[in-house]
């Protein structure tokens, strides 16, 4: 990530860090949705730290429940080798893994924010596949460090 993007991501972080559900819901669920959601996956692809062994081909679907209006957003992400893809609409109708949450702990769980161990435990992260591979996407990419920032 560069200086700025990183930048970007620990200030965004922290605004999610420091608002309450119904205040990330609201602007999860506005007309800022489509962007933000976007623009979290394109940055995957600069967060995206690649193993030192190549990775079989690995998909990834991410299912964002609760979208205004009804239904989901449906993401993908791609891994073969050391290079990752991300798919709007997913290509692969087979994948490996699927992610599905809502807005508010998808949030939480891109920004650091919330564990995702405890998240399935609690039953705000349900998945569907192979959960090795749940454990390893995690490990793939840089997130926001937060210690430095204080909380308000």
């Amino acid at each position: 990530m560069d200086d700025n993007t990183t930048v970007a991501a620990r200030q965004f972080a922290k605004m999610v860090r420091d608002n309450d559900d119904h205040t990330i819901r609201n602007f999860i669920n506005s007309d800022a949705r489509e962007f933000v959601l976007t623009e979290i996956f394109r940055q995957m692809e600069g967060q995206f730290q690649p193993p030192r062994v190549p990775l079989p081909r690995l998909v990834v679907h991410w299912k964002i429940l609760d979208r205004p209006g009804g239904g989901y957003d449906h993401f993908e992400v791609g891994f073969k080798g050391r290079r990752i893809t991300i798919n709007n609409p997913p290509r692969w109708d087979r994948p490996n893994l699927t992610f599905r949450v809502d807005g508010v702990n998808f949030l939480k769980l891109v920004t650091g924010n919330a564990h995702p161990v405890k998240m399935v435990r609690d039953g705000r992260l349900s998945l569907q596949g192979l959960y090795p591979v749940a454990l390893l996407f995690d490990r793939l990419f840089e997130r926001p460090d937060l210690r430095s920032v204080q909380p308000r």
